[in-house]
């Protein structure tokens, strides 16, 4: 999905850290510094709590947002 030209990857929670892994590591990414991690909260929704991950990769001057979905349960 792209908003406003910012890359944006919404990912179910169980495919984050080998995704993560990929950006990190994969040549043409590249994404080795996590500029900050926050969280939305939606009241209403089963699962209720948006995190949002924005990271940066220098070797190729890009930014990408990660987010992910997760219920109050659910570590």
């Amino acid at each position: 999905m792209k908003k406003k030209n910012e890359i944006v990857f919404e990912i179910a929670p169980h495919h984050l850290l080998p995704f993560f892994t990929y950006l990190r590591d994969h040549t043409q990414t590249q994404f080795k510094l996590l500029m900050d991690v926050t969280a939305v909260d939606y009241p209403s929704r089963p699962q209720r709590f948006e995190i949002v991950y924005n990271l940066l990769s220098v070797q190729h001057n890009a930014r990408l947002r990660i987010k992910t979905c997760v219920d109050e349960l659910t570590p």
